[in-house]
């Protein structure tokens, strides 16, 4: 949630020493939005060895790539973070998103309304298709009023870990939870959620979208849009 005096939460932005392009560009981004942040160095699949980050069976039936392995490392890192400051939560943002205009004011407004045994508000998703600047652009139609906006939706983490709040709570269940990983950071967070019959919400429509900057997990370009949401 936000601060007590409703100010903006700590957020972290997970970045790789190798990646200034993508920091170039998400500085940009963020610095537009007038949105405080810290960089988070991402962690390697070797650095995140260091802090017992090794595969264990993958629930998908193949095993993790070490992209897989860094970023579950750097989630995990900030989690570790987040309790060890004594936070109610935090931001994590990854480096590869674009941001609605107004996304600053939307993201305290949908913290606020969080319910109160939420213990992940997840403000940026995708699709499997892959087509959410489609989707979204049919969507944001039907949702025209601003007043319809933002809606808070039970539901379950989605794909895309590039843009949610944790609540300290759950990051303590998932720093046990997820050591060693046994599956991408996103599938991890709704297999705990599921198991534990959690309550996750979810900002529609979302509030970020990541773009189509080349993946560290994958070295392709699976997925991702040209643009900023307009929604």
């Amino acid at each position: 949630m936000p601060n007590e005096d409703g100010s903006w939460p700590r957020t972290f932005l997970i970045n790789l020493a190798s990646r200034t392009d993508r920091l170039e560009s998400v500085t940009a981004e963020l610095t537009r939005a007038n949105v405080e942040w810290e960089r988070f160095d991402g962690h390697t699949a070797e650095t995140s060895a260091t802090l017992g980050i090794v595969p264990a069976d993958d629930m998908r039936g193949r095993e993790l790539t070490s992209g897989d392995l860094g970023c579950v490392g750097s989630h995990l890192a900030i989690f570790r973070l987040i309790v060890e400051s004594g936070l109610p939560g935090g931001l994590i943002l990854e480096d590869d998103l674009l941001i609605v205009d107004d996304f600053r004011e939307r993201v305290l407004s949908a913290l606020r309304r969080r319910r109160p045994d939420t213990m992940v508000v997840q403000l940026g998703w995708l699709r499997y298709d892959h087509n959410v600047q489609i989707q979204m652009k049919n969507a944001a139609y039907k949702l025209k009023k601003k007043e319809r906006r933002d809606r808070l939706i039970v539901a379950p983490f989605a794909f895309g870990s590039h843009c949610y709040w944790v609540s300290s709570e759950f990051a303590k269940r998932s720093i046990e939870r997820m050591t060693p990983p046994y599956a991408p950071i996103d599938l991890m967070t709704e297999d705990i959620r599921w198991q534990e019959n959690l309550v996750f919400e979810q900002c529609w429509p979302p509030l970020a979208v990541q773009n189509t900057s080349a993946s560290d997990i994958t070295n392709r370009r699976t997925h991702g849009v040209e643009k900023r949401p307009r929604w």
